[in-house]
């Protein structure tokens, strides 16, 4: 595998263009070997990020036995349930494709078995205790990802720490890994920090794994980090719609510790964000049809620095051409 990027980010809302609600990823790979269909010297596959879209989860470095299909478009496309699979745990397939014949194993019933090949646990594990600057203990949610991950806002590991703050991610496959955590919100305040401390993702340092290394124990200092409010308006907005129209501040920094709850208009096209991280951001309006599973924007994107709370943020309404 070469590639993988997140399609359609960073996007730029246009009033009146729909996006897709379900993120896809686009993965490439060259010095391809086809066993059935065309043979380009190298082909990128379409799937979503995992979890209820079926998507399949790629990981940069590693290789594949990849089952495609086109879709409507054309486009080629893999997911869970087509039979993609690592090739190392792809010699019963590969024997198959070749038209080998088949190993006693081959022919044995399948146990235990996961979209990656046999269910085993490894015994690596990353483990580690978490502690804020008020008190020893920290009761906070604990994040992992690879380093080199597209769309940690998407594709992580979580887990809760224990009442002493202690935590263990288990199972963990070999690679470079990013480790954040944060408490919730309180009186505007929360706890955050990323591995080996502070609260900037430039300050986070990745835990290697390797195939039998032991890893040292993780602890890192959450700190103190001040949230804030965003209070706006989107103007020209008909009253009929309030109800229909979210107003969403995106961060340009794609994980899971700045992820913002979207807004709900008030009376007079009126909204108000609460406990905002510091940070930049992309503010807009957008209505979501969940049937067509698509977001239409409203409102043209506003860059936002947010630095302390901001009050008289104007929006735009308009539907496009």
């Amino acid at each position: 595998m070469d590639k993988i990027v997140l399609e359609n980010f960073p996007f730029k809302p246009v009033p009146g263009k729909s996006i897709s609600d379900i993120p896809q990823l686009r993965v490439s790979f060259s010095e391809v070997k086809f066993y059935r269909g065309e043979s380009p010297g190298s082909v990128a596959i379409q799937t979503g990020l995992g979890g209820g879209d079926c998507g399949y989860p790629f990981e940069p470095g590693r290789s594949y036995l990849v089952f495609a299909y086109k879709d409507d478009s054309g486009a080629l496309g893999t997911g869970i349930c087509s039979g993609t699979r690592r090739l190392k745990n792809a010699s019963t397939a590969l024997r198959a494709l070749r038209g080998d014949p088949p190993l006693p194993e081959d022919l044995q019933e399948p146990t235990g078995t996961t979209i990656s090949g046999p269910k085993a646990e490894n015994g690596r594990k990353i483990c580690g205790r978490v502690k804020t600057d008020a008190r020893a203990e920290a009761q906070a949610t604990v994040y992992l990802w690879l380093a080199d991950e597209v769309a940690p806002m998407f594709r992580t590991r979580d887990t809760e720490t224990n009442p002493n703050g202690s935590f263990c991610f288990h199972d963990v496959d070999p690679g470079k890994y990013i480790l954040a955590a944060k408490t919730e919100p309180s009186g505007s305040v929360r706890y955050v920090g990323y591995y080996p401390g502070g609260a900037d993702r430039s300050q986070a340092a990745a835990v290697t794994i390797s195939e039998n290394a032991q890893t040292p124990a993780v602890d890192f200092p959450l700190v103190r980090q001040k949230l804030y409010t965003i209070t706006g308006y989107l103007r020209g907005v008909p009253d009929a719609l309030n109800d229909s129209i979210n107003v969403i501040v995106m961060p340009a920094a794609l994980d899971r510790l700045n992820v913002v709850e979207p807004a709900e208009l008030a009376p007079h096209g009126r909204f108000e964000i609460p406990n905002v991280p510091p940070g930049h951001y992309l503010g807009y309006a957008a209505t979501e049809d969940a049937e067509q599973g698509k977001t239409t924007f409203v409102s043209a994107g506003l860059e936002l620095d947010v630095r302390g709370n901001m009050e008289g943020v104007r929006l735009d309404y308009a539907t496009g051409k």
